[in-house]
């Protein structure tokens, strides 16, 4: 009989350390785990960013300055040295602020210094666009703090204003000469049809070019010689004084001739010059 009991008895311990066991475990498991994703928790925002440090470069507007500082700010206060991701954060501001170029960013302890470069202005596009190293035109109040005066301006129709600008034409504008800027205004209506009108009122003329005679300086210097040549023949005065409304235009578009005409603007279209001489000698022709 007590062999019996302490039988029994040992069995019962057994079970009730089983069962205390089997409670036990899972609870240290799950205190030890919840432990662990506290000290995580606290060593992660023991490693957030203190200072962030922002530096800019071509960003021309105030407006712009403070957003893009806000923005940074924002993405980087919810993340820790440990979390925080470069290259996603560079992805997420070019996102949202296309007018920046380049990033840079240097993390010293929990400081964080940035350094945003934005886009810089090269010229204007009908006078309410801007231009800059890139193909994306942006608007004038973007640079409210940059002396847009100081930029050359091309003028664009409505089929050849383009945004973004086509890569050919962002080149071909970049190897215009600088005197052309300086003694010209230049409109682009197409590629084989561009004139430049002297800056200067007093001359009354301009010239049509095409993408590829533009460049060439020595036939521009011809045309200028042949101006200069007309408004001493008294035959042309004569008829200048008839047509006072109107610019002599000179056509660089035709191998070894330059063909004038009278136009009323300048930017006129100018087929009836072109039907003269249809299919004979045309360079870059239409």
């Amino acid at each position: 009989m007590k062999v019996e009991n302490s039988k029994h008895n040992k069995i019962s311990r057994i079970s009730v350390l089983v069962i205390f066991t089997a409670i036990l475990i899972p609870s240290l498991f799950s205190l030890t785990k919840k432990f662990i994703l506290s000290a995580k928790e606290k060593a992660s925002s023991n490693l957030s960013f203190e200072k962030i440090e922002i530096e800019f470069e071509n960003i021309y507007s105030k407006e712009v300055e403070s957003e893009i500082r806000e923005f940074a700010k924002n993405q980087i206060q919810k993340a820790t040295l440990l979390s925080f991701d470069q290259n996603e954060f560079y992805k997420n501001l070019k996102n949202n602020y296309s007018i920046i170029k380049q990033f840079e960013c240097h993390i010293n302890s929990l400081t964080i210094n940035l350094k945003i470069v934005g886009v810089k202005p090269y010229c204007l596009i009908n006078h309410s666009w801007v231009m800059c190293d890139k193909k994306q035109l942006f608007a004038t109040n973007l640079f409210d703090q940059f002396n847009l005066n100081n930029l050359k301006n091309i003028s664009l129709n409505d089929e050849s204003f383009k945004n973004p600008m086509p890569k050919d034409f962002c080149s071909l504008i970049k190897q215009i000469p600088q005197e052309y800027w300086e003694y010209f205004d230049i409109n682009f209506e197409k590629s084989t049809e561009i004139y430049l009108t002297p800056k200067n009122q007093a001359l009354n003329y301009c010239f049509v070019t095409n993408e590829k005679n533009i460049f060439d300086k020595p036939k521009m210097s011809k045309a200028q010689e042949l101006y200069k040549k007309l408004t001493l023949d008294e035959n042309f005065i004569k008829k200048m004084k008839t047509k006072r409304n109107r610019k002599l235009v000179l056509d660089l578009r035709f191998k070894n001739r330059i063909v004038t005409s009278f136009d009323k603007t300048g930017f006129d279209k100018t087929s009836f010059v072109a039907s003269k001489l249809e299919n004979n000698g045309r360079e870059g022709g239409q």
